[in-house]
């Protein structure tokens, strides 16, 4: 303690009690970002592989094309194949990717 006291009516302006970041940013520090950043980042495209077909047969049942998931995604892959239900997925990836 200082042995300074508060008062109502004198304003403090000494800013000697706020933190100061002292460490400065090192090459380890700098790595270790990046390791977060691509992790963050391979993390989103894979779960934009599960989340992107979930969204189109969502989507489609939504709009009244069909009355359940398996008649969904059965007729998607009928007609369009299994790169029929990655359709979108692409702005999936631009979504989860950065974060």
């Amino acid at each position: 303690d200082s042995g300074r006291q508060l008062s109502t009516t004198q304003p403090i302006n000494d800013n000697s009690a706020l933190p100061v970041a002292t460490t400065p940013i090192t090459k380890t520090m700098t790595a270790r970002l990046c390791e977060v950043a691509a992790s963050g980042a391979l993390g989103g495209a894979l779960i934009s592989v599960v989340v992107g077909p979930t969204d189109l047969i969502k989507c489609r049942i939504q709009n009244g094309q069909y009355a359940g998931p398996v008649e969904a995604v059965r007729d998607t892959v009928r007609r369009e194949g299994l790169r029929g239900l990655m359709r979108g997925t692409a702005a999936t990836m631009a979504r989860e990717i950065p974060g």
